[in-house]
């Protein structure tokens, strides 16, 4: 058990390695994008390629009980020094004493719950938000005043509604207001609570690889970037958007406890305010880049798929000799 994991980890590892170099062939593409690979590197580490060569191996649902030794998986024990870098790791893993076993799981137990416990808290804390939250008049329907002092936000991931808090109401003049609240709207189309929610998920179970917690921060940047270059595609202007981001920072630093946390502040603020007032617009993405990720993705999914339905047939065949 402790070879698989380690298999997993460095395998999920140098994935993301390589989601980092296709997020720098594309920094100057749309953000929305680049969140999409760090996601997908997020989940990579939700779905071992262990398990898709599994998936694939049942293809022929065909598994004699005397089958030979499977094709592949003697040729990657045999490679294994050269593919694994936790070979040693590994080996020495093989037979790990039962209390060193046990102290680790009781860490990670520790860890998880730990972690798990201030997921579960902030997600309460915000639907209590939202269910004391009113309607207020010449605010859009799809958006909820609230007295608690917060930023903008987007709760629930099933039928989200828009926070606003009333202290903002008499800050933001309306096209501040206007370009403010598309931003969160973005959120919504975007379905970020659910992915937000995905993340969670990941550094709850794998809170001891320090990749997993630089992921989640690769994504909240790239999230907040795609949200700007939405609300600036839709014709909001520029000054008024970064004046009103700028407006509800100043309102984060006043009201709550840790401003550092909200979302108005996060990524690189800086970048941010000058991506909104410069001229520059992402590039499309291209159809030899379109073409090129459609085939990554295909690669990444179905290799480990194609290799266990080999492996599979190349056992039953010769089994049957």
């Amino acid at each position: 058990m402790i070879s698989a994991l380690l298999d997993h980890l460095w395998q999920s590892t140098l994935f993301c390695g390589g989601v980092w170099l296709l997020t720098l062939a594309l920094r100057g593409n749309r953000a929305a994008v680049r969140h999409g690979l760090w996601v997908v590197a997020a989940l990579k580490f939700l779905v071992p390629f262990s398990l898709l060569f599994s998936a694939g191996a049942l293809v022929s649902f065909a598994t004699p009980a005397d089958a030979g030794p499977p094709m592949f998986g003697v040729d990657i024990e045999v490679a294994t020094p050269v593919i694994s870098p936790a070979f040693s790791l590994r080996e020495a893993a093989r037979d790990p004493a039962p209390v060193l076993l046990t102290g680790m799981a009781l860490a990670w137990l520790i860890g998880a719950m730990s972690i798990a416990w201030r997921w579960m808290r902030a997600w309460w804390a915000a639907e209590s938000i939202t269910r004391a939250a009113r309607p207020a008049p010449g605010i859009p329907t799809d958006v909820r005043v609230t007295d608690a002092d917060i930023e903008p936000a987007v709760a629930r991931v099933i039928h989200p509604v828009v926070l606003l808090p009333a202290a903002l109401l008499g800050r933001l003049d309306a096209s501040q207001l206007e370009a403010v609240l598309a931003h969160e709207r973005a959120h919504i189309e975007r379905r970020d609570n659910l992915f937000t929610h995905a993340q969670r998920l990941v550094e709850t179970l794998f809170w001891f690889h320090p990749l997993v917690w630089w992921i989640g921060r690769r994504q909240v940047e790239e999230r907040e970037r795609a949200c700007d270059e939405r609300v600036l595609e839709e014709g909001h202007e520029g000054t008024a958007y970064a004046e009103g981001i700028l407006t509800v920072c100043r309102h984060s630093f006043a009201a709550i406890p840790s401003p550092a946390a909200a979302s108005a502040l996060s990524g690189d603020l800086t970048l941010r305010i000058r991506n909104i007032l410069g001229n520059a617009r992402p590039r499309a993405l291209g159809a030899f880049k379109a073409a090129a990720l459609s085939i990554a993705t295909l690669a990444v999914a179905a290799g480990p798929l194609a290799a266990g339905a080999v492996d599979d047939a190349a056992r039953r065949k010769m089994n049957s000799h």
